[in-house]
């Protein structure tokens, strides 16, 4: 069997689940070929929404509300909102536990809550919310590929992307392909030094 042709079997190829058709993946984690993945990206979150605030239609994500104009006019209020002489709290100062309503010595710009609540408020309100994103991240990592076996041709699924081979049968005569390379560019390299 000829180098070229070893050197062509090695490259691990997968298979696009929308159209089926094998591909050459141009980096770890590429689960669709450039066609596919390009039509699924136009197809974003990115969908015409309407302004909450003047009614006009835009483009955005689940989470825009307003439009890129009100949006500018709503920081630019915050902003000199924000920036409108000295800071409404002083660190040292007194104010009162958004949630039991007791004072509290604020130690923090952003403090809400007295020492008693704040650990209650991230058990309740926080770690939830982490938990919620950590199982998507995770459900997202999860995800099968569907390859085509660098040996036999065979389609196998799955979410190591280093495998190349659908079976042990597969990778041992992968393995033997390998260890009759090196021996050979081993045999050429000694060849060489001898003459």
């Amino acid at each position: 069997m000829n180098d070229k042709i070893i050197s062509e079997r090695r490259k691990v190829k997968h298979v696009c689940p929308d159209c089926g058709n094998p591909f050459e993946p141009t980096y770890g984690k590429q689960k669709y070929c450039s066609s596919c993945a390009a039509e699924r990206k136009r197809q974003t979150v990115v969908r015409p929404r309407t302004c909450c605030e003047c009614g006009a239609q835009f483009d955005g994500g689940p989470r825009a509300w307003y439009c890129p104009s009100c949006r500018r006019d709503r920081k630019r209020a915050q902003s000199k909102a924000r920036n409108r002489g000295a800071p409404q709290r002083k660190l040292g100062s007194t104010d009162q536990c958004a949630r039991c309503g007791r004072d509290y010595i604020v130690t923090a710009s952003l403090q809400r809550y007295c020492p008693e609540c704040a650990p209650v408020h991230m058990r309740e309100v926080v770690l939830p919310a982490k938990r919620i994103y950590s199982a998507g991240r995770i459900a997202s990592r999860d995800r099968k590929t569907i390859s085509a076996c660098v040996i036999c041709g065979k389609q196998f699924e799955t979410n190591i992307h280093q495998y190349t081979t659908c079976s042990p049968e597969c990778a041992e005569k992968l393995r033997k392909e390998s260890d009759r390379r090196g021996d050979l560019a081993r045999r050429q390299r000694e060849r060489m030094k001898k003459e």
